[in-house]
């Protein structure tokens, strides 16, 4: 009757040894992950990579999303294997968890701390050196499989977030050295074939909304409801118009998953107007009276008529003005005297 038995049981012992080696998604509600947060990566759009760390066995790594982070396709987890890894084949795993209680606070010096939490993917380390460690937000269709990587089954919601990733030892009794195992681990922001361009335009009243502005790519009208456009990266010529003022024109360079701020200050560089008459001379700018006395005064650029009446002498003359420039306008009273 026991020979029976193991007869039967070998097949099972097999079978879940080989799923443990080869790595595979959970889903645990009721998982304690507890150590030390040595790290914070927050992902969203034109994140950086994080610099590549030490990492001991049951330190933590924290990975949050930004609220922004409408460009990232996933997170990327890259993980070196130290040489105990080898020495010591399957000792050590790799832990992934989510929708943790109570939410992570990364302190310094961070304390050690439990939380629970759901187990997403859980991995050993056999023969792996290296291993990069996928995890899809959206979709996992843009993912493609390489050497040394695994990609989670399913993509990781939102309410997941914040995700939390350790190296726990798989067994008990394993040697001091084997448990001062350092892992070296980045994490990197894989994002879509996509960057951000955002418009941020101001006159001298204020801010403009966008719906009233006029906002051309290559010449080709854009139809924005919102003050940010996603699009393929690349260089990219924009021309901004708003009623009233000349066009603001401008390149940038449109990098893949970063985003771009487009400034637009439109300011209207006005006309200086000088006034040299001679006393007693009323002068009119655009059928407005000017006081002598007013000295300098400004005008939009444009065509203005000036006419000055002085007694029964009264004359007019209509200029084109240029922003930016100033002008002295000037009445000269002439005697002309001819021989008879």
């Amino acid at each position: 009757m026991m020979t029976h038995m193991q007869i039967q049981w070998k097949p099972m012992v097999f079978l879940l040894w080989t799923l443990i080696l080869s790595g595979f998604s959970v889903n645990s509600e009721a998982d304690i992950v507890r150590g030390r947060i040595l790290q914070s990566s927050r992902m969203g759009n034109g994140a950086p990579e994080s610099p590549v760390l030490s990492v001991k066995l049951e330190d933590l790594w924290l990975i949050s999303l930004e609220d922004e982070q409408d460009l990232l396709k996933g997170v990327e987890i890259f993980i070196e294997t130290p040489k105990e890894a080898q020495t010591y084949r399957g000792t050590y795993a790799f832990y992934l968890f989510g929708k943790l209680s109570p939410s992570p606070v990364l302190s310094s010096p961070s304390l050690p701390q439990s939380y629970e939490g759901t187990l997403l993917y859980f991995k050993p380390f056999v023969y792996e050196r290296k291993l990069y460690v996928q995890i899809p937000l959206q979709t996992r269709t843009s993912f493609s499989l390489a050497p040394d990587t695994v990609i989670l089954d399913k993509p990781v919601e939102k309410g997941m977030f914040p995700l939390l990733f350790t190296f726990l030892p798989i067994m008990k009794g394993i040697p001091e050295l084997a448990l001062k195992a350092e892992f070296k681990v980045q994490v990197r922001p894989l994002f879509k074939d996509l960057g951000k361009v955002r418009f941020l335009i101001k006159s001298p009243k204020g801010p403009v909304p966008i719906e009233k502005t006029r906002i051309f790519h290559n010449d080709q009208a854009l139809q924005l409801k919102e003050e940010s456009l996603n699009m393929e990266p690349g260089l990219k010529n924009f021309r901004i118009e708003i009623d009233g003022f000349p066009p603001f024109q401008t390149t940038v360079a449109l990098e893949k998953g970063k985003v771009v701020t487009v400034e637009a200050t439109f300011v209207k560089k006005e006309v200086t107007v000088h006034i040299n008459a001679p006393l007693g001379t009323h002068v009119f700018v655009d059928g407005k009276p000017i006081p002598l006395s007013q000295g300098e005064f400004t005008l939009e650029p444009g065509e203005h008529t000036f006419s000055f009446r002085l007694g029964d002498y009264q004359v007019s003359k209509r200029f084109y003005m240029e922003q930016g420039k100033s002008y002295g306008v000037s009445l000269y009273l002439d005697i002309l005297i001819n021989e008879d």
